[in-house]
């Protein structure tokens, strides 16, 4: 059992020093923004991160198995909160949380303060400290507008005519451009490759490289959208 113990800080241990900090610099409301984006992080590194180190993977599993429901946190070194950063703010955050838009950019803000302070506190290295900055800052800016996207294509398509179709397309449509007619996109999957319509003014040039869940059909007129779920930055 010993060899199994932490060598080291865990990441719950470095996450909890890292809010008693900010407790004590921050407003309380300011404060309860950066404890909930922290407490979300905690859960999107338990069920969605993945272990590179084969004999980290099986001492998580051994405590999962044995009950444990924060193995990940208890366990992990807190270098192994970079490989998940993009999942939290690019996945999770949309699609797990459905966070308003002040939420949105705190988890921006939040995740560059704290790779800063994982840096200064030698806890990660230069590398995964340029990491967090760029998605914390990317992805920060990014979220609140993917979201009000999402909110106001959806609300768009909820408004038009009936789509007659009998061939329609359900995933995730990544944008490669924004065209004339709206976006072209292509299925994740590789099922659908074209020119979907959208208004010109939820068009934007940054959008490329977003993800739109959602239905989409095949018309005598072109690809249409049916139904919008999430945008993901």
């Amino acid at each position: 059992m010993a060899d199994e113990q932490p060598q080291g800080p865990t990441i719950n241990q470095v996450l909890d020093e890292f809010l008693a900090e900010q407790e004590k610099r921050l407003a309380p409301r300011t404060y309860r923004q950066y404890e909930t984006v922290i407490d979300l992080l905690r859960y999107c590194l338990e069920d969605y991160v993945v272990l590179t180190d084969k004999k980290l993977e099986k001492a998580v599993n051994k405590a999962r198995d044995a009950g444990a429901e924060d193995a990940v946190c208890s366990l992990c070194p807190p270098q192994e909160i970079a490989g998940c950063l993009g999942e939290f703010l690019g996945w999770f955050m949309v699609r797990k949380v459905a966070a308003g838009q002040d939420l949105m950019r705190a988890a921006g803000t939040v995740t560059r303060r704290l790779g800063r302070w994982l840096y200064e506190h030698e806890y990660i290295d230069i590398h995964d400290a340029h990491y967090f900055e760029e998605e914390g800052t990317q992805r920060g800016r990014a979220l609140p507008k993917a979201t009000g996207l999402a909110n106001r294509l959806a609300a768009w398509v909820e408004n038009q005519p009936a789509v007659g179709s009998e061939k329609t397309h359900e995933g995730h449509f990544r944008i490669t451009a924004v065209t004339e007619r709206g976006w072209k996109i292509t299925d994740v999957m590789g099922h659908l490759d074209g020119d979907v319509f959208v208004p010109s003014e939820l068009r934007n040039p940054q959008q490329v490289g977003w993800e739109v869940s959602g239905i989409i059909a095949e018309t005598p007129h072109g690809l249409r959208w049916v139904e919008v779920w999430n945008v993901y930055p």
